[in-house]
């Protein structure tokens, strides 16, 4: 289940999600690749689907005033990527 040689709880451990991509086992905010804080990244990362798909959410959210709020909150709980 795992292709990572690491132990499950580490940062880059990763499993096979339900369409075969690559998903991250734990919610970590990446170093690279990010746009501002890198939540949309973590959460894209974490749950194998687009990045990009998830910011077209967060900006759909954020048309409706909820965005910018959940954005923030998660900036603030989701931890940065340890190097």
């Amino acid at each position: 289940m795992f292709d990572s040689p690491r132990a499950p709880g580490s940062a880059r451990c990763t499993a096979i999600g339900y369409y075969g991509r690559v998903m991250a086992t734990r919610l970590v905010r990446p170093g690279s690749g990010k746009l501002i804080a890198g939540v949309c990244a973590a959460l894209a990362d974490r749950f194998g689907v687009s990045r990009g798909l998830v910011r077209l959410v967060f900006v759909a959210f954020g048309l409706v005033g909820a965005g910018e709020l959940a954005y923030i909150i998660l900036w603030i709980i989701i931890p940065k990527e340890r190097r």
